[in-house]
């Protein structure tokens, strides 16, 4: 795990630095560097590093041994992700190149999206190491991606550039399926957010939580795959988990709402829609295990939407930054040392050169 603080205070400290020039080139210097060692640290790391990481690599290999790609779509992966593994094997047979290339594409969105969106690079960089987000990519490999996608989409979404948008949901899909949850990125752009909404948001989560397993049922109706899960592992309540990743937006959003309540900043208004059904399905994920990998496309918004939050603070900014830092650290420490198995990172353990 100390490789992981060492590259939390070097980013801090690094950024720190750069923050004091407040020229453009800074930023894009913070943001190069943090890619260059966001990417290495988890490009460079064993089978062993993320739950997810060695049925991947055994992915990598099976590919590998079919002769056509026709051939390697037998197996139960999406088309995009078969196509990306036979065509890396064409490379190299080594599934290192799976994890690296990977690595460098989910850490190289996520990092365009902070620079294009955050007021506080420093903030967001902290945020996607102590929330997890950078952890729970190691592991979710496939849905990672197809998450990179759709920050991309999103971004085109903005310039209302919709084909772009659309093809790039598409890209996604071909990744992990459920990504066609990034639809409702474009609901939320569409739809206006009003003050008086706020006194419905607690009854609508209450629904939510009564609601979970028949809103399940509803969806597998139109999504037959669903019921693969149901009956299984993920087909169960999950309460201390879903708890949690529900209580940080929820926390967050309410900071937020007061923060936002007399003011009308940019982008802020999308941003609040997003945490509002990240919220959603935190707590549909309370009652149904399921719903918990759907909160990952909305869930990384949080990055940009708590320090955009902060700097439109006008009493107490800087005390409040400090105890959510605070708090936002301890939080992923904590998860470091008691719930090591949540994402399997620790420890960590570097390929053979």
């Amino acid at each position: 795990m100390a490789i992981y603080i060492i590259v939390l205070i070097f980013e801090i400290i690094f950024g720190l630095l750069l923050s004091v020039n407040k020229k453009e080139n800074s930023k894009k210097i913070f943001i190069i560097i943090t890619f260059v060692i966001l990417t290495i640290v988890a490009g460079i790391r064993t089978k062993d590093v993320g739950t997810d990481t060695e049925q991947y690599y055994r992915a990598y290999k099976r590919i590998g041994t079919y002769t056509s790609i026709n051939s390697a779509f037998n197996e139960r992966y999406e088309k995009g992700f078969v196509i990306l593994c036979y065509g890396l094997n064409k490379i190299s047979s080594d599934p290192q190149i799976l994890i690296f290339i990977t690595s460098a594409f989910i850490n190289f969105c996520v990092l365009r999206f902070i620079y294009r969106n955050s007021n506080n690079l420093v903030y967001s960089v902290y945020l996607y190491i102590t929330l997890n987000f950078y952890f729970s990519y190691m592991n979710i490999m496939r849905q990672a991606v197809a998450i990179g996608f759709l920050l991309l989409a999103f971004e085109n979404l903005k310039s209302k550039k919709y084909v772009k948008y659309f093809l790039e949901i598409l890209l996604a899909m071909s990744f992990h399926g459920s990504a066609i949850l990034g639809i409702l990125y474009l609901f939320a752009s569409r739809f206006k957010y009003k003050k008086k909404y706020n006194k419905f948001l607690l009854p609508l989560f209450i629904i939510v939580f009564i609601m979970g397993r028949k809103i399940l049922v509803l969806i597998a109706k139109f999504s037959p795959r669903i019921l693969e899960y149901m009956g299984g592992m993920y087909d169960v309540s999950n309460y201390f988990g879903s708890l949690v990743m529900a209580m940080i937006p929820i926390i967050m959003l309410y900071f937020g709402n007061d923060v936002l309540k007399n003011k009308e900043i940019s982008g802020m208004d999308f941003f609040r829609k997003i945490i509002i059904i990240n919220i959603i399905f935190a707590v549909l994920s309370i009652r149904v295990g399921i719903f918990y990998r759907f909160i990952a496309y909305f869930s990384i918004f949080q990055i940009i939407w708590i320090p955009n939050m902060l700097k439109a603070m006008k009493k107490n900014r800087n005390e409040f930054k400090i105890v959510f830092a605070t708090g936002f650290f301890m939080y992923w420490l904590l998860l470091m040392i008691y719930r090591p198995e949540w994402y399997g990172v620790v420890p960590y353990k570097i390929m053979n050169l």
